[in-house]
């Protein structure tokens, strides 16, 4: 027990200095986040006032000191995508939705524009019977 102990030692104290420079690693990434942002708000090159952009800047550095600020995966970003197609109760609005989200397409416009516009062309053929 005791031999189990002392080899298991090293070990976890190698997890703490891990576990210790990650944490380190992303308060790092932190501010340099809020870095850039709060220089964005500065030059005036968001959508917001330069004092709202601020504070937001500021409330998004301390969500992520206290680890409540993650970034999406693109999976989650698929599934959000998605999600909000669930708006659509025709079933033929809905899958023009999903076409847009997930098939090809054109997409315009950034998120800093307002937004990102997405087009599907859906072609339709009708038959008129003859007389």
């Amino acid at each position: 027990m005791i031999r189990f102990r002392t080899a298991l030692q090293p070990t976890l104290a190698a997890l703490l200095l891990i576990g210790a420079a990650a944490s380190h690693a992303a308060q790092d990434d932190a501010k340099l986040r809020y870095e850039r942002d709060r220089q964005a708000c500065l030059s005036g090159n968001t959508q917001q006032a330069r004092d709202v952009c601020l504070r937001e800047a500021g409330a998004a550095l301390e969500s992520s000191r206290a680890s409540q600020l993650r970034s999406a995966g693109p999976a989650a970003q698929t599934n959000n995508a998605t999600e909000r197609c669930d708006v659509f109760t025709k079933a033929d609005e809905h899958a023009a939705c999903l076409a847009r989200v997930q098939g090809p397409g054109s997409a315009s416009g950034s998120v800093m524009q307002g937004g990102v516009l997405r087009e599907s062309t859906t072609t339709t053929i009708t038959v008129i019977p003859a007389k």
